[in-house]
């Protein structure tokens, strides 16, 4: 018995679904790989499979550990940025576990739904019996988005769950935390560096400052002034909207970094905007920010 494989057929699909898992990947862990990181992880991956076909390996556990070990790591370590013993090892056990949960997902929309015969019947005119490329990629496709709205609705659910973060602010080599509020309704963005801002009481961003700083922040708030010793927080006016009144202006400036701690491991984010606010955020002091949720979600 023989199989006739087209190596060009076997290398496109097998890149499509490696792109669609090392995105999977990547919004699991949280991380900020591009889509072009993604894809020449993708294309590694592909080019794997490949090559255990080609090669004459005679023994399972060959391809099993050139496959699963080597071509995995460099996946993840590619196409999602993984750096780290630890954060590598999390990647890899992500991508098998994604790679499980879209299987099985394609595996139930061909067996106990008409979806498949409804893309081969319907959008591609093959046989019911058929399940050709062009049916793989279109359930591959489904699958994918299946699963980033059941990660997206985990998300918001579990932000309904606990709305309240510890959040550690960085600038000038000084680390404030304080707790940030997850907030649905907070949808500020820079209009300059169109990044999401999140809103922050002045007190606390105050312990981080030099005595110049503080003063110069101070005077923008109140005058409008300026001055040198905060021009690498980049300050400028951001416009909002609110509760009670129809628009006004914040001061917002750049962080060094912003962490989010989560269940079981942390969030960072470079060069964050915050606005400031004079104004206390919460009754007993129970937070002292308000989250954009992209900052989280994202």
């Amino acid at each position: 018995m023989y199989y006739e494989i087209y190596i060009d057929v076997l290398f496109v699909v097998n890149m499509v679904m490696d792109y669609f898992l090392l995105r999977l990947v990547n919004r699991l862990l949280g991380g900020s790989a591009t889509c072009l990181r993604s894809l020449a992880g993708s294309a590694i991956g592909a080019a794997g499979m490949c090559l255990a076909v080609l090669l004459p390996f005679r023994s399972i556990w060959i391809i099993l550990l050139f496959m699963h070990g080597f071509i995995g790591i460099l996946m993840v370590r590619v196409g999602c940025g993984c750096k780290g013993i630890k954060r590598m090892v999390r990647g890899v056990l992500t991508l098998y576990l994604a790679a499980f949960l879209a299987g099985g997902l394609i595996q139930a929309l061909l067996e106990t739904t008409r979806l498949g015969n409804w893309a081969r019947e319907i959008l591609l005119g093959e046989s019911p019996g058929a399940v050709g490329i062009r049916t793989f990629l279109f359930l591959s496709i489904v699958s994918y988005w299946a699963i980033i709205i059941g990660i997206r609705l985990y998300g918001y659910l579990k932000a309904k769950v606990s709305e309240i973060y510890d959040i550690s602010l960085y600038v000038n080599g000084k680390c404030e935390r304080v707790k940030g509020l997850y907030d649905t309704g907070n949808h500020l963005q820079d209009t300059v560096t169109h990044k999401p801002v999140s809103v922050v009481e002045y007190q606390a961003v105050k312990k981080l400052l030099s005595e110049e700083q503080d003063m110069q922040l101070q005077n923008m708030m109140q005058f409008g002034e300026s001055g040198d010793a905060v021009e690498k927080m980049h300050p400028h006016y951001v416009l909002y909207h609110s509760v009670g009144k129809e628009q006004g202006l914040l001061l917002a400036v750049t962080l060094d970094i912003l962490c989010v701690s989560l269940d079981s491991d942390s969030k960072l984010i470079q060069r964050p905007v915050v606005a400031l606010t004079g104004d206390k955020l919460s009754q007993g002091n129970k937070f002292q920010m308000i989250i954009n949720p992209k900052i989280i979600d994202n």
